[in-house]
């Protein structure tokens, strides 16, 4: 996605300065603008951790108060191009293996 390498820190490479937006507000826009159905801070900050393609490295947000505060061009950028990946939570994924286990045992008993 988006690098930010080079990026002047008053803004873009023309020197604007950029918005910055908190994590609440982040999940707050991608809603509004439909690129997710439901977002929340806390995902927001899951992703910042885990997805390779995250264009805002943690060490460049600033912080304000106890608050993070993150460019949003890239970000919105992101969401926008973001392709989410659907999985089963763990949880339910262990559920459902051993419902599966279960109803084949089932199977497998004689009817009376």
């Amino acid at each position: 996605m988006g690098d930010t390498t080079g990026v002047p820190e008053n803004g873009g490479p023309t020197g604007e300065v950029q918005e910055l937006v908190t994590l609440a507000e982040i999940a707050r826009r991608v809603v509004d603008l439909g690129y997710a159905q439901t977002m929340t801070r806390e995902r927001v900050s899951q992703l910042s951790k885990t997805d390779p393609n995250w264009p805002v490295p943690r060490e460049s947000w600033k912080k304000l108060g106890p608050y993070f505060q993150i460019p949003w061009p890239p970000i919105e950028e992101y969401f926008r191009n973001r392709k989410p990946v659907h999985g089963v939570h763990r949880s339910k994924r262990e559920t459902g293996a051993n419902d599966a286990a279960l109803n084949q045992r089932r199977d497998d008993q004689p009817n009376e």
